[in-house]
């Protein structure tokens, strides 16, 4: 295990260490059971399943693309409330040039908290992953108005390990 060094001034984004090693397939199969609940659409959205509110949606903010991210608990580490809520504020000012709207990511078994997130439209795949990246998550939901939501795995992209 190396620890990630932060720079200043985005501490809070970094602040934790980077675990390389294989990821928890259980972590994959909870997010893959996660409701992703967005606020002011009626339908959550759930991996592999289609969502017209998504797309209409969409199609409303002359979007193409989505993704819903959180900057909770890097690296599936849970963090406090304060420092978590400090890091999805630090995510928030950097999504600002995006259509977004407020949620949570809420496990459907299990004892894991809900975690606010951000529905983001018009950003691309690079750009989640990036975003991802750099608050240190394990994955985020990626779509497109033509694709269903897609669990993308961004701790290859974190490690290079493709």
């Amino acid at each position: 295990m190396r620890k990630k060094r932060a720079n200043k001034r985005n501490s809070k984004a970094t602040d934790v260490q980077l675990n390389e090693s294989k990821p928890n397939p259980d972590l994959f199969t909870a997010y893959q059971n996660t409701l992703y609940i967005v606020y002011g659409l009626k339908k959550p959205i759930s991996i592999g399943v289609d969502n017209q509110e998504v797309k209409d949606f969409l199609k409303n903010h002359n979007c193409t693309t989505w993704a819903f991210i959180t900057a909770y608990n890097p690296m599936s580490e849970q963090l406090s409330e304060k420092e978590n809520a400090e890091r999805n504020a630090l995510l928030e000012t950097l999504i600002q040039k995006y259509t977004y709207l407020k949620g949570e990511g809420k496990a459907i078994a299990g004892d894991w908290p809900p975690e606010p997130s951000y529905f983001i439209a018009g950003i691309t795949k690079k750009d989640s992953i990036v975003l991802a990246r750099k608050f240190l998550q394990r994955a985020i939901v990626y779509g497109t108005i033509k694709s269903v939501p897609q669990l993308i795995e961004t701790i290859k992209v974190l490690t290079n390990k493709q």
